[in-house]
């Protein structure tokens, strides 16, 4: 079932306020998404984890192999489904291939 409530994409200022809460820096709403989002990265680094897909053994075929089925998976999950911006499988293979080898 859908909830009214939800039916609008909120999430950027849901993150804006938790950055602001955690004494973030940022005059707009992306400026605070984009601290946030950095901040949970830094964590990550700073005990231990490298933070992207191919530090964690995935090789590239691997990779090629199994984008589309990941895709498809993230797409029809129940959660993704309930997202009020639900996101076309291209975009998710896109936020996949950038996980591979990302870093700041």
């Amino acid at each position: 079932a859908l909830f009214p409530k939800y039916d609008f994409f909120r999430a950027d200022t849901d993150y804006a306020d938790i950055a602001k809460f955690l004494g973030l820096k940022g005059n707009t709403t992306d400026e605070l998404v984009d601290a946030l989002a950095n901040a949970v990265y830094d964590l990550g680094c700073s005990v231990g984890i490298d933070m992207n897909l191919k530090s964690q053994g995935v090789t590239e075929e691997l990779l090629h192999s199994t984008i589309d089925r990941m895709a498809e998976l993230a797409f029809e999950d129940q959660c993704t489904t309930a997202n009020p911006k639900e996101p076309l499988i291209s975009e998710l293979k896109g936020i996949i291939e950038t996980a591979y080898d990302y870093e700041r």
